[in-house]
């Protein structure tokens, strides 16, 4: 007896769950199998108002049933109050389990009432698994779209020079745009980047006036937001906010935000606030190379430069002036680092005097934005005289002093033969 309960359980299982899933799905109708159902459905944007165009309506269909589908159609109807730009939407093949997101595109009619819109989907396919001649199965599924009247803002633009320089005053320009079909009023337009405190930099005269800083303390607000009195439909306006870098700003991008609010509703746009100080190049020291320079010599000399700005320098470029001697004057340096980075020239130069020399050059740069600068200093060397060659010198003199030793001894032995011979 307990074999066959232990056989009957699992019979009665199979017949259960298979007639549960014929109930809930009721896939055969009139010998065809109808398993297309709708998932979800969403539009963009999400609430289209009265007037929008391409208005996008997806469709999330899965297939529930357990034969394979082809050459699927899906064909949006007709609504009176939508115009139709892209209407069907076409899949090749559908198995068990397969979800696929069509898509349609619609205008919003200028006299549609706001409200929401029955859009009947028409799906046409083919039912490989069908035991009937005609394998074309028909079925009709339907979504959604909700048509609002409240008005809808966008933030299009927002504009300001860039690079921002450390210890400098800005402006940021924020246009908004009613691209709604109501009118809006009491908007209100601001700018963050982190979150706002005062912070000591104001009591300690780093920043003068009344602004607010973020709590990174490297951007202050004089008026961080402004109020739009009233906007109309496809009206625009351009809100102007002002701020100041503090002068210990670090070189870096400042991720930010514009908001505009209205009610309880809130408009974002992400953007940076890009913060590079200036360049600014100073004589370091100027050197000769090797043994003492002398005139007629080809001499190295060494010129340094140090960066004590707060941005690079690039596209350094030296020249000397004209004057008392010869060779190249002109040295690429490239790009020289900022808060004290070091960028060295050398030239190859032959003086014709001896004695102090003052070198004039002119040293040009651009910061990051392109912006050229242009310096001039004053460098100082000694060049030593040419040496002599007294070689042709001591060789006549030893020529003389061998010539006047020879000539004494001759004498000497003249006088000492003479002595003799008396």
């Amino acid at each position: 007896m307990k074999k066959y309960k232990l056989l009957i359980i699992p019979i009665l299982l199979i017949l259960i769950t298979t007639t549960a899933l014929a109930m809930r799905r009721g896939r055969i109708i009139d010998g065809t199998e109808r398993e297309l159902w709708i998932d979800d459905y969403s539009t963009l944007p999400t609430d289209p108002e009265i007037g929008f165009e391409s208005i996008i309506l997806q469709v999330d269909f899965r297939h529930t049933g357990t034969a394979t589908y082809r050459n699927i159609t899906f064909k949006a109807g007709e609504v009176p109050q939508l115009e139709a730009v892209r209407d069907e939407f076409h899949v090749t093949r559908m198995n068990p389990d397969d979800k696929f997101t069509t898509s349609y595109k619609f205008n919003v009619k200028e006299d549609t009432t706001p409200g929401i819109y029955t859009v009947p989907i028409h799906v046409e396919y083919e039912d490989i698994g069908s035991d009937e001649d005609n394998k074309t199965a028909k079925i009709t599924r339907a979504a959604r779209i909700r048509v609002s009247d409240e008005t809808r803002i966008e933030i299009i633009g927002i504009e300001q020079k860039e690079p921002l320089v450390p210890g400098e005053e800005f402006e940021t320009m924020v246009e908004v745009k009613n691209i709604g079909n109501m009118p809006s009023n009491l908007l209100r337009v601001s700018l963050d980047t982190k979150e706002r405190e005062r912070t000591a930099a104001t009591e300690q005269g780093l920043i003068e006036g009344d602004y607010e800083s973020d709590s990174s303390g490297a951007i202050y607000w004089r008026r961080q937001h402004k109020t739009i009195d009233y906007l109309e439909p496809g009206e625009t306006e351009k809100v102007i906010l002002q701020g100041k870098v503090s002068i210990s700003a670090e070189n870096k991008l400042y991720p930010a935000v514009a908001t505009v609010r209205e009610g309880e509703k809130e408009f974002k746009n992400k953007f940076a606030l890009s913060i590079e100080g200036k360049p600014e190049l100073i004589q370091a020291g100027i050197s000769t190379t090797g043994d003492d320079p002398r005139t007629g010599e080809r001499t190295a000399i060494s010129i340094q430069l140090e960066n004590i700005g707060r941005g690079e320098a690039k596209a350094t470029k030296l020249e000397i002036k004209e004057g008392d001697y010869e060779g190249v004057r002109t040295a690429h340096i490239g790009t020289i680092d900022d808060d004290g980075g070091m960028g060295t020239a050398i030239m190859d130069l032959t003086f014709k005097e001896p004695g102090k020399h003052e070198l004039i050059y002119e040293v040009t740069y651009q910061d990051i934005t392109g912006e050229e600068y242009t310096e001039t200093f004053t460098g100082e060397i000694y060049i030593d005289p040419e040496v002599e060659d007294y070689t042709i010198y001591i060789v006549a003199a030893i020529i003389l002093v061998a010539a006047i030793y020879l000539i004494h001894r001759k004498i000497k032995k003249s006088k000492e033969d003479q002595e003799i011979d008396i």
